[in-house]
């Protein structure tokens, strides 16, 4: 068993236990119930609950992957999909910010997704779906515009957002995690560009031809490895964040964080383990 695996077995012990939802007097429940309109707030911490889920995923995956020291692409593949999760996740269940940010940011959300759904619809001539989606975006504009957002155009007059333009997910990951080379990186992976392949996947040989060096796949187990002790640091900042908002035991998750960090030999400061200063 793997830090990571035993990590994940003992919190998917302790969220059976904790539940779905927050607890009553959380920060969640009591911004949920200060909203003008409750619902609104409910699906933000909905939204980020479902990509933590999505991180999680990811995350164990990753660590499978790299485990079985036989997949040279893959796991950075895995590993850009657990950090976009986790960047969105976080992004929602950033403390401090307030319902009303909260909200903007979900429908910010809303909004991307409906938009990539009518781009799909259209390619496929299905003018009905179009529409449908159409008067879904605007009918959660108008969601918006009574919460008080304003409407976003730009000169042309074309929608650019609903309530506020959503960061690209190079910014989110720069403004969670200060991760935005390990982003490019990982998308170089993932779009299979040369340099990047060449660097983390290949190895060149001793062999001579006239054509030029040759190269061969290979598995970097070490620096697959380090993937994975980053992954985890990123990771840890989704679990806390849901279990303070949702005012689940942040004492014994400290606990279950501490036994990871110190299985991959994480340094002890506590600008590395940053729930030491916060609880």
């Amino acid at each position: 068993m793997t830090p990571v695996s035993n990590f994940l077995r003992k919190l998917f012990v302790f969220l059976e236990d904790a539940g779905f939802d927050p607890i009553d007097n959380s920060p969640a429940a009591i911004e949920i119930q200060s909203y003008s309109r409750p619902e609104s707030v409910r699906t933000a911490f909905s939204q980020a609950a479902q990509l933590f889920i999505s991180a999680t995923d990811y995350f164990d995956a990753l660590d499978s992957l790299v485990g079985m020291e036989k997949f040279a692409m893959a796991p950075w593949s895995c590993a850009r999909g657990m950090i976009e999760s986790s960047a969105i996740s976080t992004w929602l269940f950033e403390t401090g910010i307030g319902p009303k940010e909260r909200v903007s940011r979900s429908l910010s959300l809303r909004y991307i997704a409906l938009y990539e759904q009518q781009k799909m619809a259209r390619y496929d001539g299905d003018s009905k779906k179009v529409q449908e989606i159409k008067d879904r975006i605007e009918s959660i504009e108008k969601l918006a515009i009574e919460l008080g957002f304003p409407v976003l155009r730009d000169n042309k007059k074309q929608r650019t957002g609903i309530a506020q333009i959503k960061p690209s997910m190079t910014t989110l990951i720069e403004k969670q995690f200060k991760g935005e080379n390990l982003y490019r990186m990982l998308s170089g992976m993932a779009h299979s560009n040369y340099t990047s392949l060449t660097s983390l996947s290949f190895i060149k040989t001793d062999f001579e031809r006239p054509q030029g060096a040759l190269l061969i796949r290979a598995v970097p187990t070490h620096i697959q490895s380090e993937l994975v002790t980053h992954a985890a640091t990123i990771y840890a900042k989704c679990v806390w964040l849901r279990t303070i908002q949702f005012g689940f035991n942040a004492a014994q998750i400290a606990i279950l964080l501490e036994e990871l960090y110190d299985d991959l030999k994480l340094a002890d400061a506590n600008s590395a383990r940053f729930w030491k200063a916060l609880i």
